[in-house]
């Protein structure tokens, strides 16, 4: 249950950040793809710390111990940088830079992914009392 909860407010989410980004017109499609492909590398990237542990929330763990999660990480960061910022690229996947603007919208989608993360283990652990 925690999986298809988080899934699908994860598609929600970046759905419904398209759909609201793509009526109000911030931005050209081509930016509001973009801002939803770093949103889902981000969220993704964010996940990883947030599931390492069901019983501690992750402000409590040790974030740095497995070095070899954190080289995976960055490199996974990388490749969204790569994916953003690298003409070719920019071309294959059919994104573009993104500004401030769209890196706070990332970062907020990213927060709240973290918070439904947080608070699902919560859930989760009241339950098995």
């Amino acid at each position: 249950p925690l999986l298809i909860f988080l899934s699908s407010a994860s598609a929600l989410l970046l759905f419904g950040t398209y759909y609201f980004l793509t009526v109000q017109g911030y931005y050209d499609l081509a930016t509001n793809r973009s801002i939803v492909f770093a949103s889902l590398g981000l969220i993704s990237l964010v996940t990883v710390f947030a599931l390492k542990s069901f019983e501690k929330p992750f402000w409590r763990l040790n974030l740095f111990s497995n070095k070899y999660l954190i080289l995976a990480v960055l490199f996974g960061f990388l490749m969204i940088m790569a994916g953003l910022y690298v003409p070719v690229l920019n071309e294959i996947l059919g994104t573009t830079p993104v500004g401030l603007n769209g890196w706070l919208i990332v970062m907020a989608l990213a927060a709240v992914e973290l918070m439904l993360i947080e608070g699902a283990k919560k859930v989760i652990a009241v339950k098995a009392l």
